[in-house]
């Protein structure tokens, strides 16, 4: 409820919006072909004389999740609005047609089209649907709302969100009833993968350059009031980013799964952590990182925005294990 009354202020509140800047032209144009199509055929059904049809004739939960995907894939604000419009209704439906009940998947990619339009407080508003989930999340919408987190711009604060949130979904997380739905609660499809922990030192590589920006900004600041030392470098990001990739390592060197073996994209997003940052060793660190890389055989990464988490294979040397 209350990210349908902020939606009506940021995203413009109903699916006429023009404004869908952002995304792919080719999945933009096939999302609004498959939302109109959607629409003729569900006025149509509405207008039909025997009402005792109407129910059964209408859009199933297949059809509202088709739609749903390709605003989900399309990206920009008008489609965020129109998939958030689908998902009400598909609720105000359930009421009389529990076929129509919104399942992970519809929540999945109402989150993914809200995390892509480009708004402010877009991250945000994904968690804030994740969290509004009736059905267990998948790794999927997680993965979303954590990617979504890594391209807010919130820095530190949204790199511990994000974190936070794969804790929840790895089952470490102290936060209590937040983390009813981890994998650890019996929620196989919330298990964490390789894009899960990407996307979260993908966030920590964005606070270490804020934080390295900042403390320019404070050292320059410092330099021109009279006895007043510049603070020390901030690393605290880039050893949150190169952490986690050491714990990606040692869960893949220890259960051998497949879908936690680093790929050059986790690599190098914590790599980016420690050349952003403002450390005084941050040109040795990041070399070992990429040496570790070198040694462990790391595939690559066919895809950074793929949804398929990374391939298998066996792990090398390189990062001890944490």
């Amino acid at each position: 409820a209350r990210l349908g009354k902020r939606r009506r202020r940021r995203y413009g509140g109903g699916g006429g919006n023009d404004n869908n800047s952002g995304g792919d032209d080719d999945a933009r144009r096939a999302a609004d072909r498959a939302y109109s199509i959607f629409r003729r055929m569900d006025e149509n059904e509405s207008k039909d004389d025997d009402s005792s049809s109407i129910n059964a004739r209408r859009a199933d939960a297949y059809s509202y999740n088709t739609v749903l995907n390709a605003l989900a894939n399309a990206g920009g604000p008008q489609c965020a609005d129109r998939a958030l419009d689908l998902l009400d209704e598909m609720k105000r439906r359930s009421y009389s047609d529990p076929t129509l009940r919104p399942d992970a998947f519809t929540y999945t990619s109402a989150i993914k089209a809200v995390a892509s339009s480009g708004e402010p407080d877009a991250a945000d508003d994904a968690v804030e649907l994740l969290r509004d989930m009736t059905a267990p999340p998948s790794a999927a919408a997680y993965n979303a709302a954590i990617d979504a987190l890594a391209r807010s711009g919130q820095g530190v604060e949204g790199a511990l969100k994000a974190e936070g949130l794969l804790d929840e979904m790895d089952g470490t997380s102290p936060r209590g009833d937040d983390a009813e739905f981890g994998s650890s609660d019996g929620n196989e499809d919330a298990t964490p993968n390789v894009i899960t922990y990407t996307s979260a030192i993908k966030a920590w590589a964005a606070a270490s350059a804020a934080s390295a920006a900042s403390s320019a900004k404070a050292a320059s600041a410092s330099a021109e009031s009279e006895g007043v030392s510049p603070s020390d470098p901030s690393d605290a990001p880039a050893e949150r980013a190169e952490r986690l990739l050491r714990r990606m390592i040692s869960r893949h060197r220890r259960t051998g799964d497949a879908d936690l073996q680093p790929d050059a994209a986790a690599y190098a997003g914590a790599i980016k952590a420690w050349a952003d940052s403002d450390a005084r060793d941050k040109g040795p660190r990041a070399e070992g990182l990429l040496r570790s890389m070198m040694m462990d055989g790391t595939p690559a990464d066919d895809d950074d925005d793929d949804d398929d988490a990374g391939g298998g294979g066996g792990a090398g040397g390189g990062l001890p294990p944490n």
